[in-house]
């Protein structure tokens, strides 16, 4: 179970957002607007959050249930579809509302299945109508250094996902990938810009990283003596960001509309 307060609601998700590739191709995205084949989930119910809270959020997922408290259309959306928040363009109320998500399995469902059956089930509820846009952006590129990347293989059986002080003086992390410390990279406010893992490396790794805040950090942040968060990837972990453009698949909402009270299914 993952409790996440606002300011890290984000990156306590992060790790659940990279567990499928992201649902792109035409008859994938066709399958999942059309609300058929309903997937893995025994019996769900998605409803207006009745606690009100902006503070506290609960996202529990595990093969046997799907739990999710206070979350917005946009957090259901970009988790789903495997993208990062900045990949998810609406109208401003599905930043704001808040609903909950209780769904159980007919049978132990990875992550991946636990997806795309939530895909469908926003496609129904909210009566989602959507399309993919694919814009170049500025980016970063997370790749090995020249000598190699100087990882710590993970032996923890549980996953931490890469957590930190809003990415302002530390990360740390269990048993996770490069493509999740990438997506973590990317959402803090340390670049200002997405990072994409080029690494090549497949493995899990436990990661702690500690840095110097950047300039412009919010008064309260620790400032210290470290080097900068890009010199301590190299000398830590052997990894570098390199600055590029690449292309990226913005998913563009065409209709939808609030559930008014509750969505079941069946």
């Amino acid at each position: 179970m993952t409790h996440c307060s606002a300011s890290k609601y984000a990156l306590c998700v992060i790790a659940a957002a990279l567990a499928a590739a992201a649902m792109t191709s035409a008859g994938a995205a066709a399958q999942a607007r059309s609300g058929r084949d309903r997937g893995p989930f025994h019996a769900a119910v998605v409803s207006r959050d009745k606690q009100g809270s902006t503070v506290f959020h609960r996202w529990v997922s595990d093969p046997q249930l799907l739990d999710i408290q206070a979350a917005t259309l946009h957090d259901l959306i970009w988790w789903s579809f495997s993208l990062a928040p900045y990949q998810v363009k609406g109208p401003g109320w599905i930043g704001s509302d808040l609903f909950d998500v209780q769904a159980t399995m007919g049978a132990p469902a990875d992550a991946a299945e636990q997806k795309r059956s939530l895909q469908k089930l926003l496609v129904r509820c909210f009566d989602l109508r959507y399309h993919f846009e694919h814009k170049p952006r500025s980016v970063l590129l997370l790749e090995q250094d020249r000598k190699g990347a100087t990882l710590t293989p993970s032996t923890a059986a549980k996953t931490s996902p890469p957590d930190s002080d809003a990415g302002w003086t530390q990360f740390t992390g269990r048993n996770v990938t490069m493509g999740e410390l990438a997506m973590a990279l990317g959402e803090n406010a340390y670049f200002g810009r997405p990072v994409l893992d080029r690494t090549g490396l497949t493995g899990k790794y436990d990661i702690t990283l500690k840095f110097s805040p950047r300039v412009g950090a919010p008064a309260g942040i620790e400032h210290n003596r470290r080097p900068p968060l890009s010199v301590m990837l190299r000398r830590k972990l052997g990894l570098r960001l390199v600055p590029a453009k690449s292309p990226m698949p913005v998913l563009v909402i065409d209709a939808a509309r609030p559930v008014a009270s509750r969505c079941t299914e069946p």
